[in-house]
C-alpha cells in the first residue's frame, strides 16, 4: 500500500504531467497560428508581386473587374483582377482553356471558374474549394442557382465606396489606376486584404452578373443584398471601429487573432490589427486624401 507521502508525490508527478502537456499543447497551437498567418503573409506577397508584373506590362493596375458599358450583358464579362493576374502567379494553361470574351457563367468557363488556385486561399479563411452563386430575392432568398466558382479569401481594395460603383480605391468596376495617382504613398495604400468566409463569400474569379451577395448565415449582419461586385472586391466604408471589427459582409476580415493581412501598393504585406482606427483604415483604403474632415 502506498504511503500518504507517495500518493502527494503522484499527485504532483500527475500535475506537473498535466500542465506541461497543457504548455506543449498551447505551444503547438501558437506555432500553427504562426505558420498559417505566415504563408496568408506569403499568398498575400505573391499577388503583389503579379499586381507589379501587371502594371510593368499594362502601365497601370488590372481593373477591379471587366464589364461592357452600354453592352447587351452591361455587367458582364464580370472576370476580376484575379484571373487576369494568373500568368504573373503562376505558369499553368489556365489562359489557354479560358474564353474570357464570354461571360464566366457559361459551361465553357467550367473549368476556368473553379480551379482551387493555393495563392487565393488563407489556411484559416475558413472557404470551401467552390460554392455556388445564386439569384436571389430582395430578402436575399435564394432563387435559381447560376453556377459554381472557386472561393478565395483575399478581395481587392476598392476604398470607401460600395464596390459597384466607381471607387475611391485602386481596385473598382474597369478601373485602371497607375502607381503614380496614388498620393497617399505606396507603402500607406492598400491593394488587396483577407475576407473570412465566416462573414462574408469571395471569389478571385469575377463579378458574376445576377449573382446576389447576402451575408452568411450565423454572420450576425444586418441582412442586406448586394450585387455580384462585392465577391471580389471589398470597402473599408462604414468599419467605424477599426480593421478587426467588419460590420457588412463586404466589408474586410479575418480568422487570424492578430488581425487583418493586406498587402500594400508597394508589394509589402502588412497586419492591421485592433489598434488601427477606422479613420485610419479608410484613409489606407483610399489612393488620395480627401478633404472631408477625416471621414473617408
Amino acid at each position: 500500500m502506498p504511503t500518504g507521502v507517495q500518493r502527494r508525490n503522484v499527485i504532483v508527478l500527475v500535475g506537473i504531467a498535466i500542465l506541461t502537456m497543457g504548455l506543449v499543447v498551447t505551444g503547438i497551437v501558437a506555432m500553427r497560428a504562426s505558420a498559417n498567418r505566415a504563408m496568408c503573409a506569403n499568398n498575400l506577397k505573391q499577388l503583389g508581386i503579379g499586381f507589379h508584373g501587371w502594371h510593368d506590362t499594362s502601365g497601370g493596375l488590372p481593373p477591379g473587374f471587366v464589364t461592357t458599358p452600354n453592352g447587351p450583358n452591361d455587367w458582364g464579362p464580370g472576370w476580376a483582377w484575379g484571373s487576369l493576374l494568373i500568368n504573373y502567379l503562376e505558369s499553368s494553361d489556365y489562359y489557354s482553356r479560358t474564353k474570357q470574351n464570354l461571360p464566366i457563367e457559361v459551361v465553357e468557363n467550367k473549368y476556368s471558374r473553379t480551379i482551387p488556385f493555393r495563392f487565393f486561399r488563407c489556411p484559416t479563411g475558413s472557404a470551401p474549394t467552390t460554392f455556388m452563386l445564386y439569384h436571389r430575392t430582395a430578402n436575399g432568398d435564394p432563387l435559381a442557382p447560376i453556377c459554381d466558382i472557386a472561393a478565395s479569401n483575399y478581395v481587392g481594395v476598392c476604398g470607401t465606396t460600395e464596390p459597384h460603383v466607381e471607387g475611391d480605391g485602386v481596385l473598382f468596376r474597369d478601373s485602371k489606376v497607375k502607381f503614380d495617382d496614388i498620393t497617399n504613398g505606396l507603402s500607406n495604400t492598400l491593394l488587396v486584404g483577407e475576407r473570412s468566409f465566416r462573414t462574408g463569400e469571395s471569389t478571385w474569379v469575377g463579378a458574376v452578373a445576377g449573382a446576389g451577395h447576402f451575408p452568411p448565415a450565423g454572420s450576425g449582419f444586418a441582412p442586406e443584398l448586394r450585387d455580384s461586385a462585392n465577391f471580389v472586391l471589398g470597402t473599408a466604408g462604414g468599419m467605424t471601429d477599426g480593421a478587426t471589427k467588419p460590420k457588412q459582409a463586404n466589408h474586410f476580415s479575418s480568422n487570424h487573432r492578430d488581425g487583418v493581412n493586406f498587402a500594400m501598393c508597394d508589394g509589402s504585406v502588412r497586419t492591421l490589427n485592433k489598434s488601427i482606427s477606422g479613420d485610419v483604415l479608410r484613409a489606407m483604403a483610399t489612393q488620395a486624401e480627401k478633404d472631408n474632415g477625416g471621414e473617408n
